[in-house]
């Protein structure tokens, strides 16, 4: 399921009053912050790979 097909399930099931756009920026925005503040870099990662998620979220 991809995170807009989710963000539109929990809308539905829970009966949120938000959009689902508003929904997925506030969940691509918790899934930015884990990875760029709570789960460290795999040995041998590049921290580069971080900007492309973040592009990736963003579009």
């Amino acid at each position: 399921m991809t995170r807009s097909r989710a963000c539109e399930y929990l809308i539905a099931h829970y009966g949120l009053q938000e959009s689902a756009g508003a929904a997925l920026r506030e969940a691509n925005d918790a899934i930015e912050g884990f990875y760029r503040d709570a789960e460290p870099l795999k040995p041998g990662a590049a921290p580069q790979g971080m900007l492309a998620f973040e592009a990736a979220a963003r579009s």
